[in-house]
């Protein structure tokens, strides 16, 4: 399974629809946008300091948040 299978399915499955649904009814522009949402949403959640300028410069001086 490829990225993009892979994405598919995991939407899918958030989306609670069958994957042959989104298919049928997504527009490409839309899966991208909500691809683009999760990764933003995940790096927001992440405590990886370089995910962020904000998060590098707090934890530059110290402070976690």
């Amino acid at each position: 399974m490829n990225v993009h299978e892979k994405n598919l399915y995991a939407l899918a499955e958030r989306l609670s629809t069958p994957v042959y649904e989104l298919k049928a009814k997504m527009p490409v522009e839309e899966f991208f946008k909500w691809i683009e949402f999760f990764n933003d949403k995940q790096e927001e959640s992440s405590n990886n300091l370089l995910s962020s300028p904000d998060k590098m410069l707090a934890g530059v001086m110290g402070h976690r948040g």
